[in-house]
């Protein structure tokens, strides 16, 4: 009668609303009470019992704020007490989702510190020792350095260097200090006590490949000196060996190569003497001479061995030869040529003669000679 038709349809939609409402409240209600009565007060209690045993244990956690979020856990806990009284569930079931991962985590970063920790006594001891003995090294070069620069030339290059390494190996001895006093104070939890050992260890790292370098280039001089002094004698065995060779085969004439040869390799070899003499000894300069001796001597060596050789078989090749000097006034000729060059001294000369002039009737008579040279 008061044609209140059109209402009718909000009315029941209403009453639908709130009995969708009723439905959740039904579902969601007594997760949500086990939840704040239960589960999260107990989560609660576990943690900060955890968290206690762990500060007593030494851990610093003050950088996880604990007690101040479980403060604020709790007072939105009973905030949430009231909204479920009035049935009020908007973003309720989220909240306590959020507390529980919250206090999940929390868990986890108990168990990482834990870890870290374990791993950061086992790094520092590491380092510790690697400290050691780098200090070690160090101060033992040091001592050593004065007789260094007495016994070589070092370059400034390199003093350098070793006063660089020297300075930062100081810094990170002060580095190190710092950090165990930082440990002493329990101020810093472990995870960013481990990062910091972790950027010393690299310095470290980086001091011992630069140490390495520096000892090996030092180093290396002293087997440069031994190993100059043993190619010396190798030096003179061989330039004995060349003026021996000499000395067995008689030559009517000995080339004047031969003697500015030999002039040459015995200066190389005083001026090795002379470098070895010095203090300090430059070992760039001494290698240089060391390889022009050596080069000079093997050279020495292989012109005598080959002039001796060439004289000996431009004489075996004019002996074979005079059977055949009545054949032919041309191989008569020829071995006569072949003799004045080797009186001369000119033994190749001869021996290419003497070969030519005996191919006349032994066709390929070198490889025969060659054959007599070495049968002898």
């Amino acid at each position: 009668e008061e044609n209140d038709y059109d209402e009718v349809s909000h009315i029941v939609r209403a009453i639908d609303e709130m009995i969708k409402h009723m439905q959740v409240v039904i579902d969601e209600v007594p997760s949500i009470v086990i939840s704040i009565t239960m589960i999260i007060p107990k989560r609660t209690e576990e943690v900060l019992k955890t968290y206690e045993q762990m500060q007593n244990d030494g851990y610093q956690l003050d950088f996880l704020n604990v007690e101040y979020n479980i403060e604020e856990i709790e007072k939105k806990i009973s905030e949430i007490k009231d909204k479920v009284k009035v049935l009020n569930l908007e973003e309720v079931i989220f909240e306590l989702k959020t507390f529980m991962e919250y206090l999940d985590n929390l868990f986890n970063d108990f168990e990482r510190e834990k870890m870290v920790k374990k791993v950061f006594e086992e790094n520092i001891i590491i380092f510790k020792t690697k400290m050691v003995k780098l200090n070690r090294i160090v101060n033992e070069f040091y001592g050593q350095l004065e007789v260094l620069k007495r016994q070589y030339s070092l370059s400034k290059e390199e003093l350098d260097s070793l006063d660089t390494l020297s300075g930062d190996l100081n810094n990170l001895n002060l580095d190190f200090r710092a950090l165990s006093d930082t440990i002493k104070t329990k101020v810093f939890p472990f995870s960013k006590l481990n990062k910091e050992l972790e950027v010393l260890s690299l310095k470290l790292s980086k001091i011992e490949d630069r140490l390495e370098v520096i000892i090996s280039s030092l180093g290396s001089m002293k087997d440069d000196e031994v190993r100059a002094k043993e190619q010396l004698t190798d030096i003179n065995k061989f330039l004995v060996k060349a003026k021996s060779k000499m000395r067995e085969h008689k030559l009517p004439i000995v080339p004047n190569n031969y003697f500015i040869q030999l002039k040459e390799a015995q200066i190389a070899i005083k001026e090795v003497t002379k470098e070895l003499d010095k203090k300090p000894i430059d070992i760039d300069t001494l290698n240089t001479r060391v390889d022009t001796a050596r080069d000079l001597v093997l050279k020495l060596y292989n012109f005598t061995n080959e002039m001796v050789k060439t004289s000996m078989l431009a004489e075996m090749a004019i002996v074979y030869g005079n059977r055949y000097r009545s054949t032919k006034t041309k191989i008569e000729d020829g071995l006569s040529r072949a003799e004045i060059f080797f009186i001369r001294g000119e033994y190749k000369r001869a021996l290419e003669v003497a070969i030519n002039t005996i191919d006349i009737i032994e066709p390929g008579f070198y490889r025969h000679l060659l054959n007599l040279y070495e049968s002898n």
